[in-house]
């Protein structure tokens, strides 16, 4: 995942804004950070259940919103 992401970020960069690179990056950083070593694993390993699990882990932290935003984040890269 954590390789599948940082490809990802870099194929985006060259058609995206600088502040929506800078959302990207922070976005899927706390994903990765998140999924903790299971990010090293591969991304056909990612379940549906991990990524609700992230957005309800941001819902504790944030506002809906910004949660919401994070998670838009991760379902475009992925």
């Amino acid at each position: 995942m954590r390789k599948y992401v940082a490809n990802w970020l870099e194929t985006k960069e060259v058609a995206t804004s600088p502040a929506t690179m800078a959302f990207y990056r922070k976005s899927l950083g706390k994903f990765i950070e998140f999924l903790g070593p299971r990010a090293d694993a591969p991304i056909t390993d990612l379940t549906k259940q991990e990524i609700v699990a992230f957005r309800t882990s941001l819902a504790t932290q944030v506002a809906a919103r910004t949660a919401n935003h994070d998670l838009k984040s991760v379902e475009n890269a992925v």
